[in-house]
């Protein structure tokens, strides 16, 4: 399995930096924090060694880590932070942010392997979602619609506590520890 770091959330196989990588937890976990300047992205599961593509198909599902991610893109950094923390205090599972360089913090948390397909991944972080929207709502509030500012259907003073759904995606970049931002959106 390899950990794939990006400089353009655009990236293609070719243009990717592909890691090897053992599949332990702390191998797994540290790959994805190493601070590669040069790249500002992650994908955020393993891709299977003989990747031909960096599509679903070629994400490994067999990490014996997995990390679910949380974005958030209307809240300020100190309640982001604020946010991470309670997490990690609830959940008890290694639990890191990484300042995206403009406005967000990408929460990481890891756990032990809980998915084998793309459906199951997603359906685990909406899960996650769920549980938090319950156990912690000052820092986060559920809806099932994707598109948030502006939408009458969406309580407006809680959009600083609606996470990036995006990020559920198996195949989807996060910000990379240490990465440097370009001036790319």
């Amino acid at each position: 399995m390899q950990i794939i770091k990006s400089n353009s959330k655009y990236g293609s196989i070719d243009t990717v930096q592909c890691m090897p990588v053992e599949n332990t937890a702390l191998a797994l976990m540290e790959a994805a924090l190493k601070d590669f300047k040069q790249y500002q992205f992650n994908k955020i599961l393993p891709f299977k060694d003989d990747a031909s593509d960096l599509t679903l198909k070629s994400v490994d599902f067999l990490g014996v880590v997995q990390p679910i991610v949380f974005e958030f893109d209307y809240d300020s950094p100190k309640h982001q932070l604020q946010r991470a923390r309670a997490l990690a205090e609830h959940l008890l599972t290694p639990t890191w942010g990484v300042f995206s360089g403009n406005k967000s913090l990408h929460i990481y948390i890891w756990f032990e392997n809980f998915s084998s397909t793309p459906e199951e991944y997603v359906n685990k972080c909406l899960d996650l979602y769920w549980w938090a929207c319950k156990e912690l709502p000052d820092y986060f509030f559920y809806t099932t619609e994707t598109k948030l500012k502006d939408n009458p259907e969406v309580q407006q003073d809680q959009l600083h506590n609606i996470p990036d759904k995006a990020m559920f995606q198996a195949s989807r970049y996060a910000r990379q520890a240490g990465g440097i931002r370009s001036n790319e959106k």
